[in-house]
């Protein structure tokens, strides 16, 4: 065995017991990479970058979407549900490194938002419903005098409108848990019987 191939091996035992993912090899891969190599298979990484950056694997992976979206989608969701920390980091890494297309994100967001609010309530009826209204969170029932926000029964992400029989008073812990959560779904979740 030559010198660079118990070097790489070494390299990859000490990945293995520090429980790392990646190692740097001393030896290039059969296509010259002189890169990192995943832990468990050995593989390059560089050569796996080449591949999922190809046309090819692009229309592959549409069309085995589109063939298993519901299945994809429920493994996605009950990952995220059980990895919470892992999900909300991950969300957390992928925001930090492509901040223009959060940026386009939420542009966009604001634009669409801005439009569906223009054609609903206006400011005066607003706040002369949210002076009426008792400052309990609809969802949870916790008092929330000052602490509060006004919620979209209706999501406008899911087709809401805003307009009065709409809104309810929500505590912030509700709201931003509720997002844009059907609100029947979110109900049960908190326990409210509706």
């Amino acid at each position: 065995m030559s010198e660079a191939y118990q070097e790489a091996v070494k390299a990859r035992q000490k990945a293995i017991d520090n429980n790392e993912s990646r190692y740097l090899s001393p030896r290039a891969c059969p296509k010259g990479h002189k890169s990192e190599r995943f832990t468990d298979s050995g593989g390059c990484c560089e050569c796996a970058a080449l591949r999922q950056a190809s046309e090819a694997k692009r229309e592959y992976d549409r069309k085995r979407y589109q063939k298993n979206k519901e299945s994809i989608k429920k493994r996605a969701n009950d990952w995220h549900k059980s990895n919470p920390e892992e999900s909300i980091k991950k969300a957390s890494d992928w925001a930090k490194n492509n901040k223009d297309k959060v940026s386009a994100i939420k542009k966009n967001y604001k634009a669409k938002r801005r439009a569906q609010m223009a054609s609903g309530v206006s400011g005066k009826e607003l706040a002369n419903w949210i002076k009426d209204q008792p400052k309990n969170c609809y969802w949870c029932g916790v008092k929330c005098k000052e602490n509060y926000h006004i919620d979209h029964y209706e999501p406008l992400a899911r087709g809401g409108k805003h307009e009065l029989d709409n809104l309810v008073i929500s505590c912030d812990s509700c709201n931003v848990r509720k997002n844009a959560k059907d609100p029947y779904q979110f109900a049960q979740e908190v326990g409210r019987l509706l």
